[in-house]
């Protein structure tokens, strides 16, 4: 009898370790990519050790990434409701071109943030009112608007960009370059 307890005892053991062994495996497969990510941070850490906890640093990789988070912030709610949006990139580069238009003509930063937010209101309801009311599926609508906003930047803009320029140019332009 005691070797028949012994066995079970054995075998609850042999199970808890291949339960723990398979949970660590399964651990690993489903967080890849943050694993990956974190490897990649602690190498960036170990090599750049000085300079890349520095505050200027942790400063600058945020003011550079600040447009892409709120993109992807944007895109999160879109893709959570099933959704998809293409043409955010193609909605930024025009959004941004017409800012630097209206800031050129106008030198006047108030009026290039209004003009610039109801172009993007105004874009992004057009896309809207194609899957909301007329129910065409997001995909299709977005890979068209992607292309027809792209299409607008470079024909009203000669298929190049603009430079601001103006009195209020470095003004404008040190909204997004703050220091602290």
């Amino acid at each position: 009898m005691q070797q028949v307890a012994r066995l079970k005892e054995y075998m609850n053991e042999v199970k808890k370790e291949t339960l723990k062994k398979e949970t660590y495996i399964r651990f690993l497969k489903g967080n890849t990519p943050f694993l990956a990510f974190l490897f990649l941070f602690v190498i960036a850490v170990l090599v750049e050790r000085a300079t890349f906890f520095n505050i200027n640093n942790l400063i600058n990789i945020l003011l550079n990434n600040a447009i892409i988070g709120i993109i992807a912030l944007g895109m999160m709610l879109i893709i959570i409701t099933a959704g998809i949006d293409l043409s955010v990139g193609s909605m930024l580069a025009l959004t941004g071109l017409i800012s630097v238009w209206v800031l050129n003509k106008t030198n006047s930063i108030i009026l290039t943030v209004a003009v610039t937010v109801i172009a993007g209101s105004v874009f992004g309801l057009l896309t809207g009112v194609f899957v909301a009311r007329y129910f065409v599926p997001s995909f299709i609508v977005t890979l068209g608007t992607m292309y027809i906003y792209r299409s607008l930047a470079e024909y009203w803009f000669n298929g190049g960009g603009l430079t601001a320029s103006g009195i209020r140019a470095s003004t404008f332009i040190g909204i997004a370059n703050t220091t602290f």
